[in-house]
């Protein structure tokens, strides 16, 4: 399933992206109206989308033996909505071990969803080394 799964996404990604030539970079993917799951995910229609370099506090507790972000996890996804409202855009990184495509967004409130969300203390950086400005 979770096979699957990344391939659809890759899918989804690719008819995104122009006919460009191999050493070209693929179209970044439009989503006009993104669904926040929590502070690091996103939903584009059914692409699920997590945000590349960070990660956010949990919205349904830490589970047995995992490394969990400490902070309040419903203002981490309400800020990173009001970062949302009005679309997003992404370039696919690669896939988590969740299916998940990891991905760099922007919106127009912010360059960089995932560099906001650290700057803004509702993530920090793990996975990922981010290039914050």
């Amino acid at each position: 399933m979770r096979k699957l799964l990344r391939t659809l996404a890759f899918v989804a990604f690719a008819s995104a992206a122009l006919s460009v030539p191999a050493a070209a970079q693929p179209k970044p993917l439009a989503c006009a109206k993104p669904y926040v799951v929590d502070g690091d995910t996103i939903h584009c229609g059914k692409l699920r989308l997590r945000l590349y370099g960070i990660d956010a506090p949990e919205l349904h507790g830490c589970p047995k033996g995992k490394r969990c972000v400490q902070g309040d996890a419903v203002a981490a996804r309400e800020y990173l909505q009001g970062l949302a409202a009005g679309g997003v855009t992404c370039l696919h990184r690669n896939f988590d071990n969740y299916g998940r495509s990891v991905a760099d967004c922007s919106s127009r409130q912010a360059k960089s969803l995932s560099c906001a969300m650290v700057a803004a203390g509702h993530a920090v950086e793990r996975y990922g080394t981010l290039s914050c400005e």
